[in-house]
Formats: C-alpha cells, structure tokens, sequence
C-alpha cells in the first residue's frame, strides 16, 4: 500500500505494477423459459466482452474452450463445480477461476445471475445478480454486474502483486492508496482518501471512501462513501452504491443506491433507490425516495416529488409538478401542471 501524497512526478519515478488480469473461463449462460438460444448466446457475448471491459480478468470464451478442450468435452464440462473437472478445466485452460451465469424471468422482470468458482477450492466466491424491465436493459446492466464481480473478487482474494515496481505506460498507477494521490491519468484498486486524476480520469476499480474527481472521467467499480465524487467536463460514476453529499458531472451514474445530498448534470442516473435531490436536465432513477428536478424527471416508482417540463413514474406515491405529469399506474395516468397520489 503506498500512503501519503503522491505526485505526478513521483509517479513517473516510481512505477508501480496493477494486479496482473485474473484468468476465467466462461461455461456459458443458461437461458429460462422464454428465452431462445440466439437470444442466449447474444447475451453470453455482452457478459464476455463486459467481462473483459473491467481491464482485470482475461477471459476464455465458448470458442476457444472448444478448441482447447473439444467440442463434445466442453459440452460435458458445461456444468462443472465439483473439484475433479475443475482440475482438468484449470490444467486444460490454465484458468484460475469458472464462470456461469443464468439468465431467467421474474414476472415482466429479466433476471441474470452470476457465479465465479475458484478452481482451487472450488468455491463459490463471487454471486451476483442484476434484473432490468426490458432487453434493451440488459447490456448496460451486464456491465454493472461484471463490474460489481470484479469488486467482490477483489475483495474474496485479494490479487497478488499490486503495488511492486515494474515499467507501467500512460502514468496507469495502480495499486491500493490511502492518503491523497494526484496523477495525470490514475487506475487504482481500493482508495482510502482523495483520489484525484488531475489531468484525464481517476478510476477505482475497487471501493473508494473519501473524494474522487478529474477533469474528463471518475469511476468507482465498487461502492463510494465519502464527500465528493464528480468530473468537470465528462462523466462520474459508481457501480456500487454512493453514499455521501454530492455526485456532479455533465452525466452522473449511480448502478446502486444513492444516499447523500445532491446528483447534480446534464444527465443524471440511478439504477436502484435515490434518497436525496437529483438535479439536471434529464433524470433517471429506478425508485426515488428524494426529489427529482429537470426539464425530463422519470422513475420507475416515485415516493417524493418529481418538478420539471415532463414527469414519468410507473408507480406514483407522491407529487409530480410539470406541464406534463404521466404515471401508468395511477388512478389518473396523466394530468398537466400537478399529479398526486398517496
């Protein structure tokens, strides 16, 4: 762990190394009902390549399994959690985990679980999950669960090797910080204090707990509490839940729940429940318990106040104030000027 202040320059002095990608192998996704086998392996694609966007796992899809280990062998391997095929999986792949996910249906909910087996233990370290209204949810959600696995890998075994010397290019500084760290361009694991990439991006691929900014991109992969996350002139995100006073950016996105004050831009989004004031010219956000200010205000259930141009709820148990006020479930699904329901 590095601590104290690190600058720019020392950061070119003193290279550190990132934790080197974890090795998985992707069994595949099981569809349920409803689902047909193209649909099922479009999204065994999306969970791939998200998978591989976290930066920290290098992934071994279908095709390359089969080819690996043939096509019949795969197919018998498909199910594979006991300690003897796992064993022949990590000699045959040279993999260090075994990934499988479900894709199911909940009512008119999609559902996709997540699990990720050590090979050596074979124990089941990570589980997730993620359920979204619509298919067109479905990719940006695969890759708030594949972030949100990477984060509870890291925090189930720990990786190996963060923080040694070795050559990095681009200022890339990762390791774990606590203290303040300032950097042109800063990747980090778990960040304890001000995370600060002065130049381009600040991202945490681990929880963050204390403020985090830069000018053009700021991004917790885990969870965030603390004071301040924002960036001047792109885009702050958490695929956690934030927890603190004030999230700001031209577009703002919370993949949990948010807790704090205020979620402030252009366009902002909350993919679970916003307790506090979200502020923009286009707000999203999954259940609000808060109050949503915009020209566009939409929610999936509302138990506050929406005040702007357009408001949008599918369940209302508030007050929307705005030209427009639409809620689907409601006794009056649309009115101008003010709608409420209790």
């Amino acid at each position: 762990m590095r601590c104290g202040i690190v600058l720019l320059v020392a950061c070119a002095a003193l290279p550190v190394r990132a934790a080197p990608p974890r090795t998985v192998a992707l069994m595949g996704v099981t569809g349920g009902a409803g689902f047909d086998e193209r649909a099922v392996g479009t999204v065994e694609e999306l969970l791939l390549v998200a998978l591989q966007h976290t930066g920290r796992l290098r992934v071994t899809g279908q095709s390359d399994i089969a080819r690996l280990v043939g096509f019949e062998r795969r197919r018998q391997l498909a199910g594979c959690e006991d300690s003897s095929c796992l064993a022949e999986l990590a000699g045959a792949l040279g993999v260090d985990f075994v990934a499988s996910a479900d894709l199911g249906r909940l009512g008119e909910l999609r559902t996709v679980t997540f699990k990720l087996i050590d090979v050596r233990t074979a124990e089941a370290v990570v589980r997730v999950a993620r359920r979204v209204n619509d298919d067109a949810a479905l990719p940006d959600a695969l890759e708030d669960l594949a972030a949100e696995a990477v984060s509870e890998l890291d925090r189930a075994r720990p990786a190996r090797g963060v923080g040694s010397a070795a050559a990095v290019p681009f200022f890339e500084c990762g390791g774990n910080y606590s203290g303040i760290a300032l950097f042109a361009a800063c990747d980090a694991g778990r960040v304890v204090g001000v995370h600060l990439g002065a130049g381009l991006w600040a991202r945490a691929t681990g929880d963050a707990v204390g403020a985090q900014g830069s000018l053009f991109y700021s991004r917790t992969g885990g969870s965030f509490r603390g004071v301040v996350q924002g960036a001047l002139l792109g885009y702050a995100a958490v695929d956690g839940d934030f927890t603190g006073a004030i999230q700001g950016a031209p577009a703002t996105r919370v993949g949990g729940d948010f807790r704090g004050f205020l979620q402030i831009g252009g366009r902002n989004a909350t993919g679970g429940t916003l307790r506090g004031w979200q502020l923009g010219a286009w707000n999203d956000a999954a259940e609000l318990r808060g109050v949503q200010t915009g020209a566009f205000n939409r929610a999936g259930e509302v138990r506050g106040v929406q005040m702007g141009v357009v408001n949008v709820a599918r369940e209302l148990h508030g007050v929307q104030l705005g030209l427009a006020n639409v809620a689907t479930q409601a006794p009056v699904p649309f009115l101008p000027v003010a709608n409420a329901s209790f």
